[in-house]
């Protein structure tokens, strides 16, 4: 790398390197291979001047900079390592950058990388540190940095305009479909021409919280005519997680009951096959003590390298869910629904307990090769309540026993803090 002095306010964005990389050989941009890391690089690429990657193993690193795949992690060294990883990566910034006073640094990385020295070191010498991410959990950082437009998370999903396209009145407001996109300069997902449960109000989907946080709810969808009717919020109120045509509920909500919900780290699991490393995940615990964990990573599937997740129950795989085809927008995975051991190809044959979660035709949602003629439910990557019902269900369903009491109770719903 060649050293450059900047004039003050120059923006720099550091970019926490991942597990998953190409097996060859490749810049340092193109090497880390998950949504994660693509979703940082792009946030870096459009709001700062330069950036360089983290690495758990190098340092400091130019993106154009081609290196070897490695498997060093800060993540699993203790915390001498990682306070000496810091001081070398202040030297390297200072060489690189010459002074750092006035400089205004992004840090997208998780803790190991940012707590141990680098952040203090670089207020000490007088930078602004901004680190935009920060106490989000994995699911939420997806998602934020899926954004191309607001920089905060309560705008996840860029619905926040919503507020702006339908203005103040205080009367129903009917719109149509291309309209809407008109105005929030994007066009809607697939999955929001197709399925009803998409236009649910719920502050669970970013859509939701987008109309919702402007003070609209969704009155009335019209799939067939592409429009869709908007009402005030009444002043002090909200409406009815899921309602929608009349105040009946398009997507209801789950009925397992969550008590608590932890954020994970990379792990992986070993098939039969092979291990798998997941780059996190959540685990929650359910009311009578089922521990639910759900692990995203990526792998090919359905023709394509895809975000793919794994439910466990009590440390045993459950349910499989892969990325929809509009995943980076919606977030959403589908899971194949199945009865006595075979795909449900029939909404009559679907088993007790899938009422009110989202039940789609799965090659409507993946058009990738070997996408199933069944059924499939779609869930948001973090919809704790949702993937635990439906692990839990999949868990009755093949051992015959009821999996959780909490099947049998409505519950509030989950948010994350």
């Amino acid at each position: 790398m060649t050293g450059r002095t900047y004039r003050s306010r120059v923006r720099i964005g550091l970019v926490g390197c991942v597990k998953s990389k190409r097996d060859r050989p490749s810049p340092a941009k193109d090497l880390y291979t998950s949504t994660l890391f693509v979703g940082r690089r792009r946030y870096v690429e459009r709001n700062c001047d330069q950036w360089f990657v983290l690495s758990a193993l190098h340092g400091l690193v130019d993106p154009d900079q081609v290196i070897e795949p490695y498997d060093v992690s800060l993540a699993d060294a203790d915390e001498a390592f990682r306070a000496r990883w810091s001081t070398a990566v202040l030297t390297q910034l200072e060489r690189q950058l010459g002074r750092l006073d006035g400089t205004t640094f992004e840090v997208h990385a998780g803790s190991p990388y940012r707590d141990h020295g680098l952040v203090s070191g670089l207020r000490a010498e007088g930078a602004t540190v901004e680190e935009p991410a920060a106490g989000l959990n994995f699911g939420q950082q997806l998602a934020f940095y899926a954004v191309d437009g607001p920089r905060h998370p309560a705008a996840v999903g860029g619905y926040g305009a919503i507020g702006a396209v339908l203005g103040d009145r205080g009367s129903p407001v009917t719109v149509s479909f291309g309209a809407l996109e008109v105005g929030l300069g994007r066009t809607l997902p697939p999955s929001a021409h197709r399925y009803r449960p998409w236009w649910a109000n719920s502050d669970q989907t970013p859509q939701g919280r987008g109309w919702l946080g402007a003070g609209w709810r969704v009155a009335r969808v019209d799939l067939k005519g592409a429009t869709v009717t908007f009402a005030p919020v009444a002043p002090g109120g909200a409406p009815p997680p899921g309602a929608g045509v009349e105040g009946k509920a398009a997507l209801a909500e789950p009925d397992v009951e969550v008590l608590k919900v932890e954020p994970l780290g990379p792990f992986s699991y070993r098939w039969p096959e092979g291990t798998e490393a997941f780059e996190g995940g959540w685990e929650a615990v359910t009311r009578d003590g089922r521990k639910v964990r759900m692990g995203l990573g990526r792998r090919t599937v359905f023709g394509a390298d895809r975000v793919h997740a794994v439910v466990f129950v009590d440390g045993q795989p459950v349910v499989e869910g892969s990325a929809a085809d509009d995943y980076s927008v919606t977030r959403t995975l589908a899971s194949v629904v199945k009865r006595d051991r075979k795909d449900v190809v029939d909404r009559a044959a679907l088993p007790p307990g899938y009422e009110g979660l989202p039940v789609v035709r799965h090659r409507d949602v993946i058009r990738g090769k070997g996408a199933r003629q069944g059924l499939a439910v779609l869930l948001r990557e973090d919809d704790v309540s949702g993937w635990a019902r439906h692990a839990l269900l999949r868990l009755e369903e093949k051992t015959g026993r009821p999996a959780t009491a909490t099947l049998r109770h409505r519950a509030a719903p989950w948010h994350h803090g």
